[in-house]
């Protein structure tokens, strides 16, 4: 998967200022656990910073077109409407923790590891629930 990719980069290449960014978001996510649109937005914004940090501009381009163009999809809306619950919201925070910590520790491999986790858990719940 390209994002699992690009967390793996984003250890090596990261700067503390995208450090910064990526705990505001986790932070954002947390406080909005209950706000279905500011945790997205979060979620969202945790993911492009992780892009952000690689240092390249065409991988931010290539996860913001992602996120922009899945979430616009009438069944993407859908989906979510249904499955997005509280409980998916906390599991990802989760995710995203350990993410942001092999980030933080510049440890690729277990960047890596950990948002492909992350993507094949939520592929995972969606998918259980559409059954």
């Amino acid at each position: 998967m390209i994002e699992s990719g690009i967390a793996a980069l984003a250890a090596t290449e990261r700067k503390d200022s995208d450090l910064d960014r990526l705990f505001a978001a986790l932070r954002a996510m947390r406080e909005n656990m209950d706000d279905k649109a500011a945790n997205e937005a979060a979620d969202r914004d945790f993911h492009l910073a992780i892009a952000r940090a690689t240092g390249n501009e065409m991988l931010r381009l290539v996860v913001t077109a992602m996120w922009d163009n899945s979430r616009a999809d009438p069944l993407w809306k859908k989906i979510e409407e249904h499955f997005h619950t509280p409980a998916l919201r906390a599991a990802s925070q989760d995710d995203h923790q350990r993410i942001f910590a092999a980030i933080m520790a510049r440890d690729a491999t277990a960047a890596r590891t950990a948002m492909q986790a992350h993507l094949a858990r939520v592929v995972g719940e969606f998918t259980r629930a559409w059954r």
